[in-house]
């Protein structure tokens, strides 16, 4: 009987435990990657970039918005489509048309270079909240939105309210 040879076994132990190593880790991807947290499930947002909602065709149309004072701090506030990313890959776009709330809104969430928070404080007035945003089963904002500017102190650990904006609809 014909066995293998003596110096052809280095290379088929390392050929079956290159083999066993890819099938263990197209497993572990399976529970703890892309497909073990299922991200293509929930619905998503755009968190306030605008160039993002232009790009994924979710862009609806911007928002008029008033602060009560006037500062340089970057926000950006539309509405859009409610979207889920693609099964295999993030850059896909699924838009959600079989829901009573296919439109959110969104807007500029955080700017942590600044430690600046924009926090809405009259969401509970609204039919229908997701992750903190806002859903809405139009294209048209029925209400006036609060949104409270906050900045985080470093030294006493807390937030700190130093503006408010109040966003509308001219279209209601």
């Amino acid at each position: 009987m014909m066995g293998i040879k003596k110096n052809n076994r280095p290379y088929i132990v390392f050929l079956f435990i290159v083999g066993a190593l890819f099938i263990g880790l197209y497993i572990a991807n399976s529970y703890i990657g892309w497909y073990g947290y299922e991200k293509w499930k929930p619905r998503r947002n755009t968190y306030g970039n605008f160039e993002e909602s232009k790009t994924r065709n979710v862009f609806v149309k911007k928002l008029p918005y008033d602060k009560l004072k006037q500062d340089s701090l970057p926000f950006d506030i539309y509405i859009e489509r409610g979207f889920k990313y693609g099964i295999n890959n993030s850059a896909i776009t699924r838009i959600i048309d079989d829901s009573n709330y296919p439109y959110q809104i969104s807007h500029t969430q955080r700017d942590s270079l600044n430690l600046i928070s924009y926090k809405i404080s009259n969401i509970e007035e609204f039919d229908s909240i997701f992750n903190n945003f806002i859903l809405l089963d139009s294209s048209i904002l029925k209400k006036k939105i609060k949104i409270d500017v906050q900045r985080f102190d470093t030294i006493i650990r807390k937030w700190n309210k130093i503006n408010e904006i109040i966003v509308w609809d001219n279209k209601r």
